[in-house]
């Protein structure tokens, strides 16, 4: 899946009373990986994924590398 150039590259979630979502992205502009956290509707899982990596919270490398190991930029 790619939103505006940026492609997803692995998701983590997170169940209980809400659907938590942690969104790794690859942006090749700025040759950069990017993690996102957020609350998914949890009704459909690639408009959760979409929402997320457009308007959730951007979380450190350091938290991000921890939940999905160390990141590659992926071409």
């Amino acid at each position: 899946m790619k939103i505006n150039n940026v492609k997803v590259v692995q998701v983590h979630w997170f169940g209980g009373v809400d659907c938590i979502g942690v969104v790794h992205c690859y942006d090749p502009t700025t040759n950069e990986n990017k993690c996102y956290i957020g609350v998914g509707q949890g009704f459909d899982e690639n408009v959760d994924i979409y929402q997320i990596a457009k308007w959730g919270s951007k979380i450190p490398e350091e938290m991000a590398v921890s939940l999905f190991g160390e990141m590659e930029n992926y071409a």
